[in-house]
């Protein structure tokens, strides 16, 4: 009786096992690819694609490429000419599937880098003459490097609709290493017209050197290949 109900115990153990691994299974894509929207009105425009790919049983890795757009002078003639890549890499371990609500909790660790380049005017002061006497002011172009490393941690979900579509949201933090560059003539005068703008007193883009904690956000929508 007593080797009955200690194989009793074992099969329902193994059963639950495998009903858990399967609820899993059914959550945790084997491969998907996925599109972020919000990345096209940064203010580095980024058409962002990622593809995640299962490794083990509740653990995937994700690559994803951001190739830099261009909207040209429409949104602002002080920036113009950016181009550039995005490139991100990321471990996540899946939990706790919400079978009722289709969808499943995860945790992830992140590390990326971004190389962007971008042409940015500057207003100069300069004059012509014998004494230089004569003095106008003349708008100049002149590229600006852009580099950012980092790494991260966050918490998110996958919700699921149609069986296979769904959307990927997450938040959490990450430490940032930026690094701007400004390729211009050390003997150039930059002309202040003494004219301050109005606003939020916040500068987009910060073009000061940093190491600066940040939180961050993403949203995609993806398919699923089972």
């Amino acid at each position: 009786m007593r080797a009955l109900l200690v194989s009793l115990f074992v099969l329902m153990t193994i059963y639950s096992y495998a009903q858990d691994s399967l609820e899993y299974r059914s959550y945790v894509p084997n491969h998907a690819v996925k599109f972020s929207p919000f990345h096209l009105i940064n203010f580095y425009p980024t058409l962002e694609l990622s593809y995640e790919k299962r490794i083990y049983r509740w653990i995937t890795l994700q690559g994803e490429y951001g190739y830099v757009i261009d909207y040209g002078d429409r949104t602002d003639a002080s920036y113009r000419n950016k181009r550039g890549s995005k490139f991100k890499l990321e471990v996540r371990k899946y939990f706790a599937p919400v079978t009722y609500r289709n969808l499943i909790f995860y945790g992830a660790l992140e590390g990326y880098m971004n190389a962007i380049r971008f042409d940015e005017r500057y207003t100069t002061q300069e004059c012509f003459g014998e004494d230089c006497d004569h003095v106008y002011i003349r708008d100049r172009y002149y590229t600006t490097q852009y580099h950012e490393q980092g790494f991260g941690f966050k918490f998110g979900l996958v919700k699921y609709f149609l069986s296979n579509f769904f959307m990927d949201v997450n938040s959490g933090w990450c430490i940032r290493f930026v690094d701007y560059d400004k390729m211009r003539p050390d003997n150039i005068q930059i002309f202040n017209s003494g004219v301050e703008e109005e606003g939020w007193g916040i500068d987009i883009p910060n073009e000061h050197d940093r190491v600066v904690p940040s939180p961050v956000l993403g949203i995609r929508i993806g398919y699923r290949f089972r």
